[in-house]
């Protein structure tokens, strides 16, 4: 166990008031006090990253590159449901097309003339 001075400058602090640290933890205050008043940290979840899936490779959207995968999807109906990349069935008369996910139901959209 060491005790070091509380450096000058701090709101509040007398000089001759010392804190302890045990090993590596301290008698500051920290996120899960109940007395810090930092809304950012205090209880916090972290951040919700959508994850979804590019329609046509199935892969993340986040990740690589799907500049093809866009060009094709203009003249070819979408293969996997962009949220939960299930194998779509599709239906397609013409330039219209409809694809079903047995999870989030249907989507339909037209295709440019290739």
């Amino acid at each position: 166990m060491t005790a070091a001075p509380i450096p000058p400058g701090d709101p509040g602090a007398e000089h001759d008031v010392t804190w302890v640290t045990i090993g590596r933890m301290t008698d500051l205050p920290t996120a899960g006090d109940s007395g810090w008043s930092d809304p950012d940290t205090l209880g916090a979840i972290p951040p919700v990253v959508a994850v979804t899936y590019c329609a046509s490779c199935g892969r993340s959207a986040n990740k690589g590159n799907h500049v093809l995968c866009r060009e094709r999807l203009r003249v070819e109906p979408p293969v996997h449901c962009t949220t939960c990349r299930r194998e779509l069935t599709i239906t397609r008369s013409g330039s219209q097309w409809s694809a079903t996910c047995k999870k989030h139901g249907e989507t339909s959209g037209t295709l440019e003339d290739a």
